[in-house]
C-alpha cells in the first residue's frame, strides 16, 4: 500500500497507463531532496499521448504553494513551451481513502 505522496502518484500515473519514473534526488550529504528543473518529483510516458508528463507530487495542504513556486521557476516555461505537461498531485485522505486533486497545465 502506497505510503508517501510520491507513492501515491506513481500508483495512480500506473492505473493511468503510464510508465512514471523518479527523477527527485535526494543529496545524503545535505539530507536534502532536489527536484528535477526545480519542480518535478516525477516524469511519465504513455505510448498515445504525444510529449512527457511532468509531476509535483504533495499533500492538498501544500498544493498551491508548490504550484505558485513552479509557476516562478523559469524551467517551468520552457518545459511547456516544449510541448510538455505539468500535472500537481495534491492528496488528501476522504472517508479513509486517498484521493489526489490534480491541476494540470
Amino acid at each position: 500500500m502506497p505510503v508517501t505522496t510520491t507513492q501515491r502518484s506513481l500508483a495512480n500515473l500506473r492505473e493511468r497507463g503510464y510508465l512514471p519514473w523518479i527523477v527527485e534526488i535526494w543529496n545524503p550529504y545535505t539530507h536534502t531532496k532536489r527536484d528535477l528543473y526545480g519542480f518535478l518529483d516525477i516524469v511519465a510516458v504513455k505510448p498515445d499521448v504525444v510529449g512527457v508528463l511532468g509531476i509535483q507530487t504533495t499533500t492538498v495542504s501544500n498544493l498551491r504553494a508548490r504550484i505558485k513556486k513552479a509557476m516562478g521557476i523559469e524551467a517551468i516555461k520552457w518545459w511547456l513551451l516544449a510541448g510538455n505537461r505539468v500535472e500537481f498531485h495534491g492528496w488528501k485522505k476522504v472517508n479513509n481513502r486517498w484521493i489526489a486533486d490534480i491541476v494540470d497545465f
